[in-house]
């Protein structure tokens, strides 16, 4: 969830919610026709994981290098401008300047069969094969992460290791343990027998429950 920051919300200070998932965000947006620049800070309590929308023949990337897109995003999208007063094409730049004590990751799924692609799994075999279905034979999503930023330079980098001692001391980084996920437990078998079409990813034709894992 994300939420623009008014006046008033420094005067009672943040929420135990706040700083424990608060992520405070500089968003730029630059009109593409006349120019016209707008600033404002937000803040967000999780990352929304972004997959690539095509596969390059040769190349997946890291769950890191996902998470620093999803971080410090740049993109091209339609917003209303001031400047001349009508939608147009817009390029969107946001950058935290602050990282929260707890980072809350959302892994979408909004299709899983193509983002599943990316965990390793071979979303064009068939549901009930082992190539589908079966044990992921690296794994993608890291143990521990280390978040740097530099709002000066406005970069922001996410490395990942298998130990917090791997990583070294920088300014302005966090470190995060993986603690906690959760996960939906498809249950193949009641489809089949409701005769239901295993490819599709509507919510309401998958059975199945949510799985949570806690350290």
């Amino acid at each position: 969830r994300r939420q623009a920051v008014g006046a008033n919300d420094e005067s009672s200070g943040p929420t135990a919610c706040e700083a424990i998932f608060g992520t405070r965000i500089n968003e730029t947006l630059k009109c593409s026709q006349c120019s016209v620049t707008t600033t404002k800070e937000m803040r967000s309590f999780q990352v929304d994981l972004q997959y690539p929308s095509t596969r390059e023949i040769g190349h997946r990337p890291t769950f890191v290098e996902l998470l620093t897109k999803s971080l410090h995003v740049s993109q091209e999208m339609r917003a209303w401008c001031e400047g001349h007063k009508a939608y147009t094409r817009m390029k969107q730049n946001r950058l935290p300047f602050s990282l929260p004590t707890v980072l809350s990751v959302n892994l979408g799924m909004a299709d899983f069969l193509k983002d599943l692609h990316w965990w390793g799994i071979d979303t064009l075999a068939h549901p009930t094969s082992d190539a589908f279905s079966g044990k992921v034979a690296e794994r993608w999503l890291p143990h521990f992460i280390q978040v740097i930023l530099n709002p000066e330079a406005k970069t922001l980098e996410a490395r990942h290791a298998l130990d917090e001692s791997q990583f070294q001391h920088v300014a302005n980084s966090e470190i995060y343990e993986l603690t906690g996920f959760v996960v939906f437990s498809r249950n193949i078998e009641d489809e089949i027998k409701k005769g239901s079409d295993l490819r599709n990813t509507k919510s309401s034709s998958i059975s199945g429950h949510l799985v949570s894992f806690i350290k």
